[in-house]
């Protein structure tokens, strides 16, 4: 008997080893999508104040770190690409499984779309991987796919287990997301007009994307938790928008629960010059902007605590220190001037600039908007349109001084220092912070046999801390700007 027994239990602890090894070889061989996006909501001790669902239009645009920073807003960005509404309210049933927030905000972008998931049955990994198997897994997966792609969601290792030969050192090293599951976009497109019109068809409550989120909405409010539908803008021609924001409103009236209509906001709140990364997406500029309409409106319609000082929240500081730090090292690797203008559009951030060619800015609507935009300007321009040669700029969006001329200035007192510039005896331009060096260096040319100075430099000053981020260089255009990294020590 005892020999029966113990056969027994070293056959049950090879089954225990075997799942463990094969659940441990999983999460390697996962592509770390998941991982990297829910790895912090996963890890989290305490409960949120809101997640975000829908599909890359809000992953892309609203940024949990800059709630936390401006209101103590604990939230996470839940919404990945190409998720439908029947794929937010799957993945939000595994969400709950975890933890359980206080408001849901939902796009209701894709109610009118007939198909339950995206063609792309490997979409949704990017989100489901990360959560254990659970109830909600299993019903998620065979709802919304075959049952040869769902077995891949229930038993991932047999999806993944031919990835030996794509791993990397990443995949044993997986980090955290820095933005609480956000994504920033950078760049600054250049936009067409889309074509508009309305056909006046109402979406039907059978279609797959209605259906769903009724049920969304429907379950939040059984569990006690509200409800906040909105509709993230696009610039491209959609037939099913204005279906899908009459749709909205429905619900909105027939549950009781707020509804922002952003795509109606859109012109008072965004510039098309300044605000978009693609047609469908916005930059980071133009996602601050909308993040921060949204966090004003969190703040004065629900009595959400402001968890900034409370000790069970400690680590979102250190966490906000984590997402400055990927702030600024987008600013180091940008090799762009419309895009680095577009990440200088940011209310912790101040600069200084010189150009030799204003004409790069003041001839050209475009990058006079980028620049306007990037020192938070919302009446007049930085430089006037007959700026030509020589410009300097200041500014400081601590202190609430936006600054520009082509003589430069004497010691023009700024929250981060008092700011020197000008033009030298010897012709030479200088521009100092302070006692500081001059942040006006000259460029080697390709060759090593000369050195110039380039067209633009840009000086970005954290204004936590006063000091000086970094100095960027271009050479640049009426139209772009290429980053330029050879200087030598004059």
């Amino acid at each position: 008997m005892k020999k029966k027994l113990g056969r027994i239990a070293a056959v049950l602890l090879i089954a225990a080893c075997a799942v463990a090894g094969i659940a441990a070889l999983s999460k390697v061989l996962r592509r770390g999508n998941a991982e990297t996006k829910f790895s912090a909501f996963m890890s989290e001790k305490n409960d949120f104040d809101v997640f975000y669902m829908g599909a890359s239009r809000v992953y892309n645009a609203i940024f949990p770190m800059e709630l936390w920073k401006d209101y103590g807003i604990v939230s996470y960005n839940c919404a990945l690409n190409s998720n439908t509404q029947a794929m937010s309210y799957h993945l939000l049933q595994m969400a709950f499984n975890v933890k359980t927030p206080k408001l849901v905000v939902i796009d209701a972008y894709a109610t009118g779309k007939v198909e339950k998931a995206d063609a792309d049955s490997m979409l949704f990994h990017d989100g489901a991987d990360a959560f254990p198997l659970s109830k909600a897994k299993v019903k998620a997966a065979f709802d919304l796919y075959s049952k040869g792609d769902a077995f891949g969601y229930i038993f991932d290792f047999l999806l993944y287990h031919g990835r030996w030969d794509e791993l990397t050192e990443d995949d044993f090293t997986q980090s955290a997301s820095t933005e609480k599951g956000a994504n920033s976009r950078i760049g600054a497109a250049v936009l067409n007009e889309p074509a508009t019109g309305d056909d006046g068809v109402e979406i039907s409550d059978d279609t797959a994307g209605a259906k769903y989120l009724r049920m969304t909405i429907e379950d939040c409010k059984r569990r006690g938790i509200d409800v906040l539908l909105i509709y993230l803008p696009q610039k491209v021609y959609n037939p099913l928008r204005p279906r899908e924001i009459r749709y909205a409103m429905k619900l909105s009236a027939e549950y009781g629960v707020p509804f922002i209509d952003f795509e109606e906001l859109s012109s008072s709140l965004l510039n098309d010059d300044t605000d978009w990364r693609d047609a469908n997406h916005l930059n980071t500029s133009g996602a601050r902007k909308l993040t921060d309409y949204l966090g004003k409106y969190i703040s004065e319609n629900y009595s959400f605590a402001d968890h900034r000082t409370e000790e069970a929240y400690a680590s979102w500081n250190a966490d906000y220190e984590a997402y400055e730090a990927f702030k600024e090292n987008n600013f180091a690797i940008e090799p762009d001037l419309d895009s680095y203008l577009t990440l200088l559009a940011d209310k912790n951030y101040s600069f200084v600039m010189y150009t030799q060619k204003a004409e790069i800015f003041s001839a050209d609507s475009r990058m006079n908007a980028l620049l306007d935009n990037a020192a938070l300007k919302e009446d007049g321009s930085v430089l006037s349109e007959s700026a030509r040669g020589t410009a300097f700029v200041i500014s400081d969006s601590a202190g609430g001084k936006v600054l520009s001329g082509a003589d430069g200035f004497s010691g023009e007192d700024c929250s981060f220092g008092a700011v020197s510039a000008g033009i030298d005896s010897d012709g030479n331009p200088f521009l100092k912070i302070g006692d500081g060096e001059n942040l006006i260096k000259k460029t080697v040319t390709d060759t090593g046999t000369g050195t110039y100075y380039t067209d633009v430099y840009i000086t970005v000053i954290d204004n936590a801390t006063g000091e000086a981020v970094e100095t960027a260089r271009f050479d640049a255009n009426q139209t772009a700007g290429t980053r330029i990294n050879r200087d030598t020590a004059e």
